[in-house]
């Protein structure tokens, strides 16, 4: 078992190798991957309450221009998140209804000292528009296994993945399948608000992504998935 200090060597060099495998994928002429890359929105601390994933950060600007701009010759370990959780910081993002989500009183204290981040580091419009890039899967690859590694250096209370994208890239962490614990009928067919499995014993939670599914991110689905996640997550 690892102590505190241990953990967080560890994830000192785990950051250092998100630099140089990121930097290496963006630098390399042969592919089709100069996008800025970053991996927290959030500061990172060890044991949080709650480590959320996204599918990769939004944005169109190329690894080379954040170099030239910034006059340095490769992204520095601070540059990759920030010390502020940036969702309460900027409420003009998509994100007003993952604030709401979380807008109660033990939820909000949960967000505030949360974790944020996502299954892909680099930056794009969309998600799709990363996966058509020359090199994307090798890019994938490597995140997928960092975020195997991330979730054991932190060792979260809970986990939340955030749509579909980091669901699907992270199910083969599963402990068992994925199941409904939230599901509102919708005609013949129920759809799920809240799903649930475990990573690593700790408890595993998917919905729907904040910026998207607006349907299911508005009331009065907003007050049943908050109701619901105050029940299950672990303080």
């Amino acid at each position: 078992m690892e102590n505190k200090n241990e953990r967080l060597i560890r994830l000192s060099e785990w950051k250092n190798r998100i630099i140089i495998e990121c930097d290496s994928l963006a630098r390399n002429k042969n592919l089709n991957l100069d996008l800025d890359f970053y991996v927290f929105q959030t500061s990172v601390t060890l044991d949080p309450p709650i480590l959320i994933i996204g599918a990769n950060p939004g944005g169109y600007k190329p690894y080379s221009e954040f170099l030239d701009s910034n006059n340095v010759k490769i992204k520095s370990v601070d540059a990759l998140g920030y010390a502020i959780n940036q969702f309460l910081e900027n409420p003009e993002w998509h994100s007003n209804s993952l604030i709401s989500l979380f807008s109660s009183a033990k939820l909000r204290q949960m967000f505030e000292k949360s974790v944020v981040t996502n299954f892909v580091y680099f930056n794009t419009v969309n998600f799709s528009n990363f996966k058509k890039r020359k090199g994307s899967k090798d890019a994938i690859k490597f995140c997928k296994e960092s975020n195997k590694e991330l979730i054991e250096i932190l060792k979260p209370k809970n986990i939340i993945l955030m749509g579909n994208i980091s669901l699907d890239g992270l199910k083969f962490l599963f402990d068992r399948p994925m199941v409904s614990v939230l599901t509102v009928d919708e005609g013949v067919n129920g759809s799920s608000l809240v799903r649930q499995t475990a990573i690593n014993g700790i408890p595993t939670f998917w919905i729907h992504h904040p910026s998207m599914n607006k349907k299911f991110n508005t009331d009065p689905y907003l007050t049943l998935k908050r109701m619901k996640l105050e029940n299950l997550l672990k303080d």
